[in-house]
């Protein structure tokens, strides 16, 4: 019981640094806390995992942990981050109403070049599956309008700041209708999680308490989508299930423990059978994340997606499409094996360098832009998905940058 302990210790003592100082990678241990920490003290008399397995997770857990804290504080040491003021000066979000005008059109032509998608690739909006979604070769505008639409998601929170209540139902009906189409649960946090840390990082107690309700209704909102993805196709969602049915069925599903709360039992496994699988302790993440700018298709020395196989490990078969996400201390252990602990160094140099990112901004708007990116990278780093999310974020920065860029060179639009 000392080693659960011990790690709800260091996870919360993690969270309450994160906050004194106005960290976006708060909502990284957040996430850890409800997918790690809590079900792993829930495993521990169950019997479905050895008592030795969980401590000796644990163990690696608590040392991840503290090493990750010990950097973060050295590090914000030479670098005197500071952001006991509210993360978001909402008086400054008032001015510029033309850059917004402009990143709202933006945002709308996108979301236009998604629907021209789906509809040029043969689906019908309310008569495809997620799986068919996904089996259909995308071109590169649509994959680009993509990135277009996750990058100024943030938009929801600025009008929201600027309490311009039509753009803001605006870019929340389209955003509504892109996650209904692509099915795709995780497409809702770079919408919803600048509302997050608005609340959160206030300093007013009241919006803290109200940030909780946030978080645990963004949590709520994914397991509901995976719903919505099993029920088939939007036409067979509305013909057979009912809000209802739906709301039982997301409930039921974490109940049972099922989704990101059973992943750390990919975790266990890999510690039970000492990482004796294909390409594991061979840094593979972290090789691809090196190369991460070029494509595989002409960079052969790239590594394909360790995900899969850590997918093959996990289901014992061959793969070309499966991944499997073991948390974040599952993704370092499988890369490393039990020294993988050390890289919760690597993770406090990472977040430092977000948080100075972020503090160098003088644009308000841009600062919800950036939240919306690298919070959402947190949420599925947490997850395990190591790659996917830091491609994402980096796809994401480049683009709305790119964009930025053109905004006050071509239309001198101050931001």
């Amino acid at each position: 019981m000392l080693i659960i302990l011990a790690i709800f210790l260091t996870n919360i003592l993690n969270i309450l640094y994160e906050f004194t100082n106005r960290s976006l990678s708060i909502i990284l241990w957040g996430v850890l806390f409800i997918i790690v920490s809590m079900p792993h003290a829930l495993l521990y008399n169950s019997g479905l995992v050895s008592q030795s397995t969980l401590n000796l997770a644990g163990f690696f857990i608590v040392l991840f942990n503290l090493t990750y804290l010990f950097f973060k504080i050295g590090l914000n040491k030479k670098i005197h981050l500071n952001f006991y003021d509210s993360l978001i000066d909402s008086r400054k979000i008032l001015r510029n109403n033309e850059s917004t005008n402009w990143l709202m059109s933006i945002y709308i032509i996108s979301f236009g070049m998604i629907i021209f998608g789906f509809i040029s690739n043969g689906l019908s909006l309310l008569n495809f599956t997620w799986a068919e979604s996904h089996l259909v070769n995308r071109s590169i505008y649509e994959r680009f309008a993509s990135f277009i639409l996750i990058s100024t998601s943030g938009l929801g929170a600025v009008f929201y700041l600027r309490k311009e209540k039509i753009k803001l139902v605006i870019v929340t009906f389209f955003f509504i209708v892109y996650i209904f189409l692509t099915r795709s649960r995780y497409n809702i946090i770079p919408f919803a999680i600048p509302f997050l840390f608005i609340f959160l990082y206030s300093g007013n107690l009241k919006r803290v308490i109200k940030a909780l309700f946030i978080g645990m209704g963004i949590l709520f909102l994914v397991f509901f989508l995976q719903q919505v993805r099993y029920a088939g196709t939007i036409y067979d969602l509305f013909k057979n299930y009912s809000i209802k049915d739906i709301i039982d069925n997301t409930i039921q599903f974490m109940s049972d423990g099922k989704g990101e709360f059973g992943l750390s039992r990919v975790f266990y496994y890999f510690l039970e059978n000492d990482n004796n699988f294909n390409n594991f302790e061979e840094a593979k993440t972290y090789i691809r994340l090196l190369f991460l700018p070029f494509p595989s298709s002409i960079l052969p020395i790239k590594p394909r997606d360790f995900a899969m196989d850590m997918w093959e490990a996990w289901h014992g078969s061959k793969t070309y499409i499966g991944t499997m996400h073991p948390t974040l201390y599952g993704d370092v252990y499988a890369n490393f094996g039990f020294k993988g602990f050390l890289f919760g160094g690597i993770y406090g140099l990472f977040s430092t360098i977000n948080d100075w990112v972020l503090l160098k901004q003088k644009s308000e708007i841009v600062k919800i832009l950036y939240i919306s990116i690298i919070g959402t990278m947190y949420v599925l780093l947490a997850r395990g998905a190591v790659y996917n999310s830091i491609a994402n974020a980096f796809w994401s920065l480049i683009i709305l940058n790119i964009f930025l860029l053109i905004m006050r060179v071509s239309k001198k639009v101050k931001l």
